[in-house]
Protein backbone atom coordinates (compact mmCIF):
# COMPACT_ATOMS: atom_id res chain seq x y z
CA UNK A 1 0.00 0.00 0.00
CA UNK A 2 2.87 2.58 0.14
CA UNK A 3 3.95 2.39 -3.51
CA UNK A 4 0.38 3.68 -3.76
CA UNK A 5 0.25 6.01 -0.87
CA UNK A 6 3.41 7.86 -2.57
CA UNK A 7 6.26 6.47 -0.24
CA UNK A 8 8.76 3.92 -1.60
CA UNK A 9 11.44 2.07 -0.08
CA UNK A 10 14.53 1.26 -1.73
CA UNK A 11 15.39 -2.45 -1.15
CA UNK A 12 19.73 -2.05 -0.78
CA UNK A 13 19.54 0.63 1.58
CA UNK A 14 16.06 0.71 3.15
CA UNK A 15 15.23 4.19 2.93
CA UNK A 16 12.19 5.88 1.77
CA UNK A 17 11.69 7.69 -1.21
CA UNK A 18 8.44 10.37 -1.31
CA UNK A 19 6.60 9.62 -5.03
CA UNK A 20 4.03 11.59 -6.11
CA UNK A 21 0.37 10.79 -5.11
CA UNK A 22 -0.96 9.12 -8.69
CA UNK A 23 -5.21 10.06 -9.12
CA UNK A 24 -7.27 7.25 -9.63
CA UNK A 25 -7.11 8.05 -12.97
CA UNK A 26 -3.63 7.10 -13.33
CA UNK A 27 -4.06 3.99 -10.98
CA UNK A 28 -5.96 2.15 -13.49
CA UNK A 29 -4.86 -0.24 -16.27
CA UNK A 30 -7.60 -1.04 -18.88
CA UNK A 31 -7.12 -4.39 -20.42
CA UNK A 32 -7.96 -5.81 -23.69
CA UNK A 33 -7.40 -9.76 -23.95
CA UNK A 34 -8.20 -10.94 -27.45
CA UNK A 35 -8.21 -14.38 -28.29
CA UNK A 36 -7.46 -14.71 -32.17
CA UNK A 37 -9.13 -18.63 -33.20
CA UNK A 38 -7.91 -18.02 -36.78
CA UNK A 39 -4.28 -17.74 -35.65
CA UNK A 40 -4.27 -19.48 -32.63
CA UNK A 41 -2.95 -16.52 -30.54
CA UNK A 42 -3.80 -14.93 -27.01
CA UNK A 43 -3.32 -11.02 -27.55
CA UNK A 44 -3.15 -8.74 -24.43
CA UNK A 45 -2.98 -4.99 -24.50
CA UNK A 46 -2.66 -3.15 -21.55
CA UNK A 47 -3.87 0.90 -22.09
CA UNK A 48 -4.76 0.44 -25.56
CA UNK A 49 -0.95 0.66 -26.13
CA UNK A 50 1.36 -1.70 -24.85
CA UNK A 51 1.21 -5.25 -25.55
CA UNK A 52 1.95 -7.27 -22.98
CA UNK A 53 1.35 -10.78 -24.23
CA UNK A 54 1.37 -11.89 -27.83
CA UNK A 55 1.80 -15.53 -27.64
CA UNK A 56 0.11 -18.75 -28.56
CA UNK A 57 -3.15 -19.86 -27.32
CA UNK A 58 -2.51 -21.87 -23.92
CA UNK A 59 -5.47 -23.89 -24.57
CA UNK A 60 -4.88 -25.39 -27.57
CA UNK A 61 -4.27 -29.06 -26.22
CA UNK A 62 -7.65 -28.94 -24.45
CA UNK A 63 -11.03 -28.24 -26.25
CA UNK A 64 -9.37 -27.65 -29.71
CA UNK A 65 -8.50 -24.26 -27.96
CA UNK A 66 -11.60 -23.01 -27.36
CA UNK A 67 -12.05 -21.41 -24.20
CA UNK A 68 -16.06 -21.06 -23.85
CA UNK A 69 -17.81 -24.15 -23.07
CA UNK A 70 -21.74 -23.53 -24.08
CA UNK A 71 -23.65 -26.03 -21.60
CA UNK A 72 -27.52 -24.94 -22.78
CA UNK A 73 -30.52 -25.86 -21.22
CA UNK A 74 -33.05 -24.96 -23.94
CA UNK A 75 -30.94 -23.92 -26.41
CA UNK A 76 -32.43 -21.53 -29.51
CA UNK A 77 -31.65 -21.74 -33.25
CA UNK A 78 -29.25 -19.02 -34.37
CA UNK A 79 -28.28 -17.94 -30.57
CA UNK A 80 -25.50 -17.54 -28.47
CA UNK A 81 -27.43 -17.34 -25.25
CA UNK A 82 -29.98 -20.30 -24.75
CA UNK A 83 -33.33 -19.87 -22.64
CA UNK A 84 -33.09 -19.72 -18.98
CA UNK A 85 -35.35 -21.63 -16.58
CA UNK A 86 -37.56 -18.89 -15.58
CA UNK A 87 -37.68 -17.46 -19.06
CA UNK A 88 -41.14 -19.90 -19.86
CA UNK A 89 -43.18 -19.34 -17.03
CA UNK A 90 -42.36 -15.56 -16.29
CA UNK A 91 -45.72 -14.40 -17.69
CA UNK A 92 -47.42 -16.22 -14.97
CA UNK A 93 -45.46 -15.40 -12.15
CA UNK A 94 -46.12 -11.65 -13.04
CA UNK A 95 -49.71 -12.60 -12.92
CA UNK A 96 -49.42 -14.06 -9.88
CA UNK A 97 -47.72 -11.18 -8.51
CA UNK A 98 -50.10 -8.98 -9.95
CA UNK A 99 -53.30 -10.82 -8.06
CA UNK A 100 -51.13 -11.00 -5.45
CA UNK A 101 -51.00 -7.34 -5.32
CA UNK A 102 -54.38 -6.70 -6.10
CA UNK A 103 -55.68 -8.83 -2.85
CA UNK A 104 -52.98 -6.38 -0.49
CA UNK A 105 -54.42 -3.16 -1.67
CA UNK A 106 -58.08 -4.42 -1.46
CA UNK A 107 -57.27 -5.63 2.41
CA UNK A 108 -55.75 -2.23 3.06
CA UNK A 109 -58.49 -0.16 1.37
CA UNK A 110 -61.11 -2.78 3.23
CA UNK A 111 -59.51 -1.43 6.82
Amino acid sequence: MSQIDGDIKKAETGEQIVLPVKNDQEKQLELWECWDYEEDQLVVIANGEVVIRDDENPYLDVNNGHIFVDLPDMSLLWEFWATGHVEPVESTIMEIADLRNQRMDDVVLML
